[in-house]
């Protein structure tokens, strides 16, 4: 019995792509960030949302921005509680407000007290 090349590289070349669509169907389409036990998750596609008294989709972006004004919030009361003793969270803290806001940077305290000049503000749906 020949065994055909073609036949086995069509083969493998289907179980590929059949273990490719398996991934991307169970893979969840969220996001997550957490610091120090605060943690925030958004979706990747837009969603069904209630907005007031209407329903709405939401913006991944937006979704992902208020997450993770919710976790810098979150932590930040964590940080004040500890006297800013986490030097591991507070670097935390400060790169994600770092990220969150365009690469504006400032010390854990300043951040977390709102002397910086930059708030953390979330943002509404249109």
């Amino acid at each position: 019995m020949k065994i055909k090349w073609k036949n086995i590289i069509l083969l493998s070349v289907g179980l590929f792509l059949l273990l490719l669509l398996i991934t991307i169907i169970l893979t969840p389409m969220t996001g997550c960030k957490q610091i120090d036990g605060c943690r925030a998750c958004w979706s990747w596609v837009a969603v069904p949302r209630e907005c007031g008294n209407k329903t709405c989709e939401t913006d991944p972006a937006i979704e992902q921005h208020n997450a993770l004004v919710d976790v810098i919030m979150c932590a930040c009361e964590k940080a004040k509680a500890n006297n800013y003793a986490d030097k591991e969270m507070n670097k935390e803290i400060e790169m994600l407000f770092k990220d969150v806001t365009a690469n504006y940077t400032g010390s854990v305290r300043d951040i977390c007290e709102g002397s910086l000049g930059a708030s953390l503000v979330k943002w509404r749906y249109k």
